[in-house]
């Protein structure tokens, strides 16, 4: 599936998954470009690393998924937020890092 099936390339799933939401949504190039002036959130990404995804192994205030049972080729090695490490290897080591972003008008 995706990138790992070669069904999309990596810059097809960037697009699809960060550009395309944050201009539907009116946060674009704040939120959804790595460019000079963005707060761009990162996730970095071991690819070929199967897993099953499960509500325990997330970190939320609910206590299921609907992604319950699916099973993943990569798994989270890091979690970037702002240029803040806030999550390595699943754990979570810095909290309280959002901030509000105002919308304008969607730009798609």
């Amino acid at each position: 599936m995706g990138v790992a099936g070669q069904k999309i390339t990596a810059q097809q799933m960037c697009r699809l998954l960060s550009e395309n939401p944050a201009k539907l949504y009116g946060l674009y190039p704040q939120k959804g470009a790595l460019e000079p002036g963005s707060d761009a959130d990162i996730v970095v990404l071991r690819p070929g690393v199967k897993e099953t995804l499960t509500a325990a192994q997330q970190t939320q205030k609910v206590d299921y998924t609907p992604y319950e049972g699916r099973e993943v080729c990569a798994q989270i090695a890091k979690v970037f937020l702002r240029g803040i490490e806030a999550a390595v290897d699943g754990k979570v080591v810095r909290t309280n890092l959002g901030r509000y972003c105002p919308r304008k008008k969607f730009a798609l």
